[in-house]
């Protein structure tokens, strides 16, 4: 059976996902069954219902949570993992069920939208460890000082007056003269090294837990260039000691030859 393209669909069969906002087929979506809750997120819930928890946030629990559950031993665990192995045995009865009543096209689109959360998720985790080892800011252009200086003292109400603040910030700037743009532009330079300096810091942290997939591209094909370079000087080093030892050998064996022997 040929795959019909979501675009050419009737929009009565198309559902949009919340995490991915991809188009996928509703019946593939509203009869799935519910993947059920981790050991770890059984004992969650039953903290969450107890009333000395009632006023905190859900991290907040989250986080008194953990700290017991590390604490606990494996026998404590044990109803928990009990309940999360006979939810998930359901489940899997249940699920395969689900995905005998689907068509070709209803599988299709299952497989792309869990295929599209993966890759989202993908990026958020990327984008947390990110901001863990610490990725600088991109550095700002002289333009970019002059807009934040003059729309400190400009109220902003709505969409509309920050687009005719920018468009008044952008005429503005081009009937500057150089001289009065040389002071924002100094601010720019200045900005341009602390972005060189962070970035450096930036990867060596990354290449200390050996993630250069975390760099921006240019980054990474500098470092790949400089591994290169670094793999060829080393080769040709050894290609030049061998070269030497060689021609030790030689002379060696030629000044022997070269000496009488004694009789």
């Amino acid at each position: 059976m040929s795959i019909l393209p979501v675009a050419v669909r009737p929009a009565c069969l198309l559902y949009t996902s919340k995490v991915c906002s991809h188009p996928v087929s509703f019946y593939s979506i509203q009869n799935r069954p519910k993947r059920p809750l981790t050991s770890f997120f059984l004992f969650l819930g039953e903290k969450r219902k107890q009333p000395q928890y009632a006023g905190l946030r859900v991290y907040e629990v989250t986080k008194v949570a953990a700290e017991e559950w590390k604490q606990m031993d494996e026998n404590e665990k044990q109803p928990y993992v009990d309940e999360m192995k006979a939810s998930f045995s359901t489940f899997h009865e249940r699920y395969q069920e689900y995905l005998n009543q689907l068509s070709d096209l209803e599988i299709h689109d299952l497989k792309i939208d869990r295929m599209t959360k993966r890759e989202e998720k993908e990026k958020k985790r990327e984008k947390q460890m990110k901001l863990r080892l610490g990725e600088p800011k991109r550095a700002r252009s002289a333009y970019t000082f002059f807009m934040i200086n003059k729309l400190k003292s400009v109220p902003l109400k709505d969409k509309s007056d920050f687009s005719a603040a920018v468009q008044k910030c952008a005429h503005e700037w081009n009937a500057l003269s150089l001289e009065s743009k040389e002071v924002f532009q100094a601010m720019a330079d200045k900005d341009k090294v602390r972005h060189h300096n962070e970035m450096q810091e930036f990867i060596a942290r990354v290449k200390e837990e050996d993630k250069i997939y975390l760099l921006p591209k240019v980054e990474q094909t500098k470092l790949r260039r400089k591994e290169r370079l670094r793999a060829s000087k080393e080769s040709l080093e050894r290609m030049l000691s061998s070269t030497v030892d060689k021609m030790r050998k030689w002379d060696i064996q030629e000044e022997e030859e070269t000496i009488p022997k004694n009789v």
